[in-house]
């Protein structure tokens, strides 16, 4: 098998949104993670939260690896700004980061190169922030009705989620799947159409990679992208663990 080289890097994690400040965080043993706060539940944390495992509609642990205090810019791809700027980190960040991978590499403004990379991209298949802020009135007005039914009670109303109507056109922007994100990276920096979005849970940024190498090794591609992005709604993953009590809680994995 003929050596398989990597030329470019990049990574986008808390505390860290480069190799160097990532490696940093490595030497010195630094604790990136947070607790959620509003920003990330959009709503008082503390409200969705019990100390205790098993309790009915309350999630046991806030602490998670946040991304915070990153600004991306939306400017210099192929697709317009205003379009990018609209959309979830989701697929901001898998942008920001396969740019600055080909920045390293020397290839950013090598577009006779670029059209012959291909993509290799894990994607978790959550919904998204936005994606759920969007889709939430309609749950609301579903819901309704047959609440007011069952407690007799013909003037309760769900509150806390505006009625915002039909979604406006950048708003549906935000429905891109996480499937898709590859497409969207492809698009965007000019990549071969060779791209596939996969999910193999905790898995997927080395499958993304195996992928990508066994690519090279057909001898089909010379370039190659490959990793992967986590940014699910944190309300969505930290409900979704209550049947998978793996968090430790108040204390430390």
């Amino acid at each position: 098998m003929e050596p398989i080289a990597i030329i470019g890097r990049a990574c986008l994690f808390p505390g860290a949104s480069n190799p160097a400040q990532f490696w940093q965080v490595l030497l010195t043993g630094s604790d990136t993670t947070s607790l959620a706060d509003a920003s990330q539940m959009g709503t008082d944390a503390t409200r969705l939260y019990h100390p205790s495992k098993g309790q009915r509609d309350a999630c046991y642990s806030l602490r998670g690896g946040y991304v915070q205090g990153f600004q991306f810019d939306p400017t210099g791809y192929q697709v317009p700004a205003d379009t990018l700027q609209a959309l979830d980190p989701q697929f901001q960040w898998p942008l920001y980061v396969a740019r600055e991978a080909l920045r390293e590499s020397g290839y950013l403004n090598r577009p006779d190169l670029l059209r012959q990379c291909g993509l290799m991209l894990g994607s978790l298949s959550f919904p998204t922030r936005a994606s759920s802020q969007l889709l939430a009135p309609l749950y609301t007005n579903a819901l309704t009705e047959p609440l007011r039914y069952l407690l007799q009670a013909p003037d309760f109303t769900l509150g806390g989620v505006p009625d915002t109507g039909l979604p406006t056109a950048p708003a549906l922007e935000n429905l891109l799947l996480p499937g898709l994100t590859s497409g969207l990276v492809m698009q965007a920096l000019g990549l071969s159409a060779l791209h596939l979005t996969l999910d193999a849970a905790c898995a997927t940024s080395l499958y993304a990679v195996k992928l990508a190498c066994d690519y090279l090794s057909s001898g089909r591609v010379d370039l190659m992208l490959a990793g992967a992005v986590s940014c699910p709604d944190p309300v969505v993953y930290a409900y979704g663990l209550l049947d998978f009590p793996r968090l430790p809680g108040r204390g430390r994995v």
